[in-house]
């Protein structure tokens, strides 16, 4: 008898097969692989099992979600994060006064926004003066879009 997990109430079984959907390709081959007797059986009856374990197990299926909702949360990463991120690296290349490191951060935002598509050549020939001008330029397409 498969003795449960006191935390998720599931088996040792349940459990792997739950810890495996979230590393393979489909619900079948995280059954084989959470139950080696498995792999002997012919393909139709371990989809069906695999099914009725990830679809009609209550247990399981909560399990299942609350991987997928902490998988998503230590890998949340969204526009607003990236762009918040460049926005501090172009105020720190203003700081240092380096055009170079100020164009790059420009052109990932410009990239992030999907403005730019392949390779830019980057001009490090600007002057602090022209690079204060673009900053104001695209302060205010930063504002435009904050708007939308």
């Amino acid at each position: 008898m498969n003795a449960k997990d006191p935390k998720t109430r599931l088996t040792k079984k349940q459990e792997a097969f739950c810890q495996a959907v979230m590393t393979e390709d489909d619900y079948s081959k995280a059954y084989r692989k959470a139950y080696p007797s498995s792999r002997k059986w012919k393909d139709e009856s371990v989809h069906r099992k695999a099914h009725e374990m990830a679809k009609k197990n209550g247990k399981v299926m909560a399990r299942i979600e609350s991987l997928q909702k902490e998988a998503t949360e230590r890998h949340m990463v969204t526009v607003d994060s990236i762009r918040a991120e460049i926005d501090r690296d172009k105020a720190f290349a203003v700081e240092c006064k380096s055009p170079a490191s100020l164009l790059r951060a420009t052109e990932l935002k410009a990239k992030l926004y999907g403005f730019l598509q392949g390779r830019v050549k980057q001009d490090v020939s600007m002057s602090i003066e022209e690079l204060r001008r673009e900053m104001e330029a695209e302060a205010e397409a930063d504002a435009i879009i904050d708007t939308l």
